[in-house]
């Protein structure tokens, strides 16, 4: 009969079973091995495949953690448990573009990595959190968030990439809300950092950021900012820097660059990057490379008559914007 159940329904079911059960250390440990694995997944699974699993893992982990009787147990179990809540809000903002559900996840996260006292990890959650309003342009709340970020608490020290990681997504928020010099001071501190890193220092957890990703920070920011011959030498930078597995952010840089493109009226350049940027998402599903080029491809309106949009447009046709359906 479970055959027939999603993964979150099998849980669902078996917490109406044995629910006084405690959690000993064997479910502790196992459920840490579960959430490392599933990290090391993400660059690999469709979204399509992997969000469901992700999500099931963290209300998992928030059960579990209900039902670690000692300290002990809690403490080494809940940073596993944020550290999964902290994926899954990810995948729900960047991937599948549901920022509600990233909401919920981060709150999740951040009650975890705080009951076990990791100021970096709650640092890190906080400034994921920080781009749900940032993107919705609600500046006030984005920069609120963002400085908690910045303030770890006693005891806690973020380390160079986590601080170069902190300013870049500070600059992207400021661009998107058109604080265009506080992006630059951003990107600024964020290369200061970035130019001297320990990378003995960083935390496991924190692969997502990089020389080669603050390109592609700086770029964007330098778009807003109606910078596109810098910002296309930035992109172009990053994107010739970029580890082969970063499929998703290949295709968010691509776009970028296509609109750089575009303002240089290189537009048949600029369709070939979108469409290089299309087959990337056709490989790993990307909401919010998705976007983006559509963003991008309505810049291309006065230019609509001209061959290689249309047959961008074609290609386009063949699309939605939301999740492909999986075999």
């Amino acid at each position: 009969m479970t055959a027939n159940l999603s993964v979150e329904e099998q849980i669902a079911a078996l917490r109406g079973r044995g629910s006084a059960a405690r959690t000993d250390y064997a479910a502790v440990e196992a459920y840490i091995g579960i959430t490392a694995q599933q990290s090391g997944m993400y660059q690999l699974v469709p979204s399509s495949r992997f969000a469901g699993v992700a999500t099931a893992q963290a209300r998992l982990g928030e059960h579990l953690l209900g039902r670690a009787g000692s300290a002990a147990l809690r403490a080494r179990l809940g940073g596993a448990v944020a550290r999964s809540a902290l994926l899954a809000g990810r995948i729900a903002f960047f991937d599948l573009h549901a920022p509600a559900a990233a909401a919920q996840h981060y709150r999740l996260a951040l009650d975890a990595a705080t009951e076990v006292g990791d100021g970096a990890l709650a640092s890190a959650i906080r400034t994921h959190a920080a781009f749900v309003p940032g993107f919705a342009g609600r500046g006030a709340e984005a920069r609120a968030t963002l400085e908690s970020a910045f303030e770890p608490g006693p005891g806690a020290r973020l380390c160079a990439v986590q601080r170069g990681w902190l300013h870049a997504v500070g600059a992207e928020i400021e661009g998107r809300l058109g604080g265009h010099n506080a992006a630059r001071a951003h990107l600024d501190r964020s290369r200061e950092l970035m130019a001297r890193p320990d990378w003995s220092a960083v935390p496991a957890w924190l692969d997502y950021f990089d020389a080669s990703r603050l390109d592609g920070f700086a770029g964007s920011c330098q778009l807003r900012a109606g910078e596109p011959e810098l910002a296309a030498a930035t992109l172009q930078a990053g994107l010739d820097a970029l580890p082969a597995a970063a499929v998703k952010q290949h295709a968010v840089v691509l776009a970028d660059l296509a609109e750089a493109r575009i303002a240089q009226l290189e537009i048949v350049e600029a369709c070939l990057l979108l469409t290089r940027a299309l087959e990337l998402i056709a490989e790993h599903w990307y909401a919010t490379a998705m976007l983006r080029v559509r963003a991008v491809r309505a810049k291309l309106a006065p230019h609509a008559g001209l061959p290689a949009v249309q047959e961008l447009d074609d290609l386009l046709a063949t699309w939605s914007d939301t999740l492909p359906a999986q075999p």
